[in-house]
């Protein structure tokens, strides 16, 4: 076969008539301006006003929806409160409202020295309650320095007046 055979194929080819194959250089960069082409024209409502109307602002109501949707999803804030012992602690909550206790402290004075007691808020179904939540929804609640049992399941007072009351104190918040 001569160096025309195959109608000339062996003579381009040892000749380099035909064009070399691409560069990987080349592709790499069509390649890299046909992506950032797809992936901007992708995006390009991303940054227009889908409304058409132009009015992107918050309205009052929106607003205040907002804030009041935030304001029931809120923790409630501990309430503190402080008394001696001319001061009783009673509470009332409605039925859909829970009790939760953080803290419930008596100091009282024994024998001429001051102690710091661990008391508790008892309701009228005579839960007791020292830290933590009440078992119940609603009631009415008051402040217990001591339960001596059935005969007295509430005092404030020393039915022998070894001890007086010298001030107590009830964190909570009502939920």
């Amino acid at each position: 076969m001569s160096q025309w055979g195959l109608n000339g194929l062996v003579f381009r080819l040892q000749h380099r008539v035909y064009a070399p194959p691409p560069r990987l250089r080349a592709m790499s960069y069509k390649v890299a301006l046909l992506t950032l082409v797809l992936v901007s024209s992708t995006l390009a409502g991303c940054t227009s006003d889908p409304d058409g109307g132009g009015n992107d602002e918050i309205d009052a109501e929106t607003l205040q929806n907002l804030q009041d949707f935030i304001n029931s999803t809120m923790e409630t804030e501990w309430i503190n409160d402080r008394g001696d012992s001319s001061q009783l602690w009673e509470i009332s909550l409605e039925d859909d409202q829970w009790l939760e206790v953080k803290s419930v402290v008596t100091v009282i004075n024994y024998e001429g020295e001051d102690s710091q007691v661990g008391s508790f808020v008892r309701s009228e179904e005579e839960f007791e309650v020292e830290e933590g939540f009440s078992p119940i929804f609603g009631g009415d609640y008051s402040w217990c320095t001591f339960d001596y049992g059935s005969e007295l399941p509430c005092a404030n007072e020393d039915p022998d007046g070894d001890w007086v009351v010298v001030e107590w104190t009830i964190i909570y918040r009502i939920h």
